[in-house]
Parts: C-alpha cells; sequence; structure tokens
C-alpha cells in the first residue's frame, strides 16, 4: 500500500510540474505578443552600417544582415514588427506594403 501511495504522488508531482512549465511557457509567449509593436510606413533613413533604419520618423534597431535579407531601400512602404528592449524599438519582421493595382474591375461601381 505504501509504494502505491509513493508512486501516486511522484505521478502528481510531474503532473504538476508539467503544467508549471506549460503554464510559464505560456506566460512568456503571451508577453512577447503584447510588447511587440507595427510601424507602417516609408523607410525614410538607413544607417550606413545597417544599425537601425527609420520608419516615419521612428527609429527601429537593425543589422545589417535584416537590412539585406530584407532587401529594403529608401523609399519602400513596410510594416515592421518590433520589440521592445531597453536600448530601444528592435526590428524583428518586416513585410512590404503594396499599393493596390488600379484595374478596370476596380474602377466599377
Amino acid at each position: 500500500m505504501g509504494k502505491k501511495i509513493g508512486i501516486f504522488v511522484f505521478f502528481v508531482a510531474i503532473c504538476f510540474c508539467l503544467m508549471g512549465i506549460t503554464l510559464a511557457e505560456e506566460a512568456t509567449q503571451t508577453s512577447t505578443q503584447e510588447e511587440q509593436v507595427t510601424i507602417k510606413g516609408v523607410v525614410q533613413e538607413i544607417a550606413e552600417d545597417g544599425s537601425y533604419i527609420v520608419v516615419e520618423g521612428q527609429k527601429i534597431l537593425t543589422n545589417k544582415e535584416f537590412i539585406e535579407d530584407a532587401f529594403l531601400a529608401l523609399d519602400d512602404k513596410i510594416e515592421v514588427i518590433a520589440v521592445n528592449t531597453p536600448e530601444g524599438l528592435k526590428a524583428v519582421d518586416c513585410n512590404y506594403i503594396f499599393e493596390e493595382e488600379i484595374s478596370p474591375s476596380n474602377l466599377q461601381e
């Protein structure tokens, strides 16, 4: 009987540990998502060393690889997903914004 109780207690302890890990991961994911900021606009400046870009007057920290991988250039219309860091906003992703093309079907009412 004592052996069965010990196994049961061990099983319950493992379940609580796994629940705690899962809850901690969910809290981390939620806080990361909450700290993300989206900036939409035109690239107004790109640092020569690639350390930052300026979009709609907002300085966003980057690195050379980010600039090269995204093929960023001045006057590009983009949406930057950034996170708050002690140093400032840091880019984590970037998407281009394309103007809707004018076609005959768009002109019909």
